[in-house]
């Protein structure tokens, strides 16, 4: 269809700025959109975004004829605020919005449309390829007249929207598409060439759907469950234009598949992949979400990447409880399989991560301890752990919102969505908000408190490797796990260094939450407490925020805490010697590791077992005793350093972007070397790479 009128229309994906880039990666979405929509109209001037900043200066420079953005939980405030500004300038302007934030159900959907009524127009809902696409033909049909396309005879299929009557017509479902190979790849076609900024990280895509059902997520929906998928030969091509593109800064490539490694079509790819990287040197590191059942494709990927390609394998479990898991229809994804991927991962030396909800439908604090203990006796690398969010499109939300018998939430409270706030010029503030659950029919608030403190332990002490070596002999040791964490708590109570710590972080972590979203916004909207979230008193990651201070100012007390906690634990006391030389490890270790003239700083000590090559095997710590007390020197290499470096300058030096970082690089990727002074020794780089195997270098 074609149109003598010039068209103009701005696509973003758009992320909070006010403190640190909070969503870092490329608009593949709204690029596939863009891409496909020129496909049949070439001639329409098409641009996209995803700073905030940059749009508010286009849109002053020249008002688009439709602005058409994302709706995720971390952007949704932030792209209605847009809306509402277009609006004043020309109420004529055409405001589209789609993405997954949004639930399925009728009551919902028209919920949604009456709240944002006067600033979103229409609403796509799944895939928005061809949504938007018969939509512009449906606009251009009606020259761009609004209530005349929404009186019309012929409906806007896949499309939610209030008529002239301000009534929601019933939803005419477009469909997911499964010939992929249809829509025009964005890299390709240089659309998002704009976005190699040296900040954001590139993402592809290799299929879309997931098979699996669960009820906290927006995918378990009926309608993602088929899979459908892109073609190799253009994944690699576009991995390979990303290689030719990307520059120095930005080692790692982002795939947003729900399930990467499902299929093993994946295998072949990967090793695609590992030739691009062989012949540009890119990508050093993937950070994708792994298949939860394709255990043995997933082991032939990890060999593949061996040495070349650093990616964490996800082996997101929740919870692993059987009934739990049925309640939240997870319960066919195979826990054996994850057993069976950590041990053959182990003896390759590639890290594994897991992830843990709590207070999820049956849950109880007991048996949340139970998974984490188990997860931790499977030598789990990094175990993070999550609030229960009502995501809008996942049937827990829906139960909740229709009433329903399904639903085990008893209450829930609303909380600033961590960095994503923003104050532009001529707008109002936005804030994003997210609800979580906090007391379940098997989950009390007072044990919500308890588990929050138990979860920032586990996050200082235990994942990204940060004190590994004392988990590692504590189950060597056959300590009680359970207790050790118990006496890991208590120990804290009576650090006077560290108490004031858990004290603040307890006191913020009641404060955080508010019982509506209509409290908290009349809150931080006023420019006295809004200042508090720019300030970062208020409305970060709390377990991040804490996390970070424990890493900046108290690692030595770290290290004493857990050691007292591990001596109180061991039936052999001959074994004191063995926590004594972890003990010193880590203070060495973390000594200086963050100065800014570490380069020249080191320091040398003496120990009875080599630590080091201890935390990368499968053996027991008396298998690397020494015949004589070796000297070992703790030193910053040069390619970790400029590791480190490129991460602050991608997201800034500010306790808020620390705890960014920390989401892309392990602390121990952090953490200053050891080589021995008086043998022969490896070669820094592979020493490096063995005793930190996330550092891209």
């Amino acid at each position: 269809m074609k149109t003598d009128k010039k068209i103009t229309i701005y696509f973003g994906d758009l992320t909070h700025t006010s403190l640190t880039i909070s969503n870092d990666s490329f608009p593949l979405n709204i690029g596939y959109v863009a891409a496909y929509l020129h496909k049949y109209y070439p001639d329409i001037e098409v641009e996209l975004f995803k700073y905030p900043e940059d749009l508010k200066r286009a849109i002053d420079e020249k008002a688009p004829d439709i602005l058409a953005l994302s709706n995720y939980p971390w952007n949704i405030d932030l792209h209605v605020s847009f809306f509402e500004y277009v609006k004043e300038i020309d109420e004529k302007i055409i405001t589209v919005m789609g993405g997954p934030n949004m639930s399925y159900d009728r009551q919902s959907q028209e919920a949604f449309m009456n709240t944002y009524k006067g600033s979103v127009d229409i609403h796509t809902i799944l895939e928005g390829e061809r949504t938007f696409k018969q939509l512009m033909d449906k606009i251009i049909e009606y020259d761009f007249d609004l209530k005349t396309l929404k009186a019309g005879d012929k409906k806007l299929i896949g499309c939610i929207y209030l008529d002239k009557d301000g009534n929601m017509p019933n939803l005419i479902p477009m469909g997911r598409h499964r010939a992929l190979e249809e829509y025009p790849s964005p890299y390709l076609l240089g659309y998002l060439d704009k976005f190699f900024d040296g900040k954001l990280s590139p993402m592809i895509e290799t299929h879309r759907g997931c098979p699996y059902s669960c009820t906290f997520c927006h995918e378990g929906s009926k309608e993602y469950q088929k899979i459908n998928k892109f073609p190799d030969e253009r994944i690699v091509q576009e991995v390979r234009y990303i290689a030719n593109h990307v520059g120095d800064t930005v080692s790692n490539l982002m795939i947003a598949d729900p399930n990467f490694g499902v299929f093993k079509q994946h295998i072949d790819l990967s090793s695609k992949i590992v030739d691009v990287h062989n012949e540009t040197g890119y990508p050093k590191v993937i950070f994708a979400t792994t298949a939860k059942n394709s255990h043995k494709i997933l082991i032939e990927i990890s060999k593949l990447f061996q040495g070349k390609i650093k990616m964490p394998i996800w082996m997101s479990v929740q919870s692993l409880n059987e009934q739990v898991q049925e309640n939240i229809k997870r319960k066919n994804i195979s826990t054996e399989s994850m057993y069976e991927i950590q041990q053959a991962l182990g003896t390759i030396g590639r890290t594994t991560l897991s992830e843990l909800i709590m207070d999820l439908p049956g849950e109880t604090f007991e048996t949340h301890v139970e998974s984490i203990v188990k997860l931790i006796s499977m030598s789990i690398d990094k175990i993070a752990f999550y609030q229960l969010m009502l995501v809008n499109g996942s049937e827990m939300k829906s139960d909740k919102v229709l009433g329903t018998a399904n639903s085990y939430i008893k209450t829930t409270k609303f909380r600033v969505l961590p960095r994503n706030f923003s104050n532009l010029d001529g707008m109002r503030k936005s804030i994003e908000i997210e609800e979580i659950a906090t007391e379940t029919h098997t989950w009390n608030f007072e044990k919500y408190l308890e588990a929050r403190k138990l979860h920032l332990l586990l996050t200082v002490f235990y994942s990204g490797n940060a004190y590994k070596g004392f988990f590692k002999l504590a189950t060597e040791l056959g300590v009680d796990l359970k207790q050790f964490f118990y006496d890991l708590l208590d120990n804290l109570k009576h650090s006077e260094e560290l108490q004031p710590v858990i004290d603040d972080f307890m006191r913020e972590t009641k404060g955080e939450l508010w019982d509506s979203e209509e409290e908290l916004l009349e809150f931080y909207k006023k420019d006295e407490n809004y200042g508090g979230l720019l300030s970062g008193e208020n409305g970060g990651n709390l377990l991040q925020k804490y996390t970070c201070i424990c890493y900046l100012k108290h690692t030595t007390e770290l290290v004493n805490v857990v050691e007292r906690a591990i001596l109180k634990n061991i039936k052999d006391k001959t074994a004191k010697t063995k926590v004594e030389n972890i003990a010193k490890y880590y203070k060495n270790s973390y000594q200086d590791y963050l100065c800014a003239d570490r380069l020249s700083k080191t320091s040398v000590v003496d120990f009875d077992y080599d630590v080091t090559k201890w935390l990368v095997s499968e053996e027991t710590l008396d298998s690397f005793k020494n015949k004589s007390k070796i000297q070992t020197e703790f030193h910053t290499p040069k390619k970790q350093f400029d590791v480190v470096e490129n991460y602050f300058k991608r997201y800034g030096r500010s306790p808020q972007a620390f705890g960014k970082i920390l989401t892309r690089l392990w602390i121990s990727d952090m953490m200053r070397i050891p080589r021995n002074t008086k043998h022969d020794f490896v070669d820094e780089s592979t020493r490096a790479a063995q005793a930190f195997p996330h550092t891209n270098m």
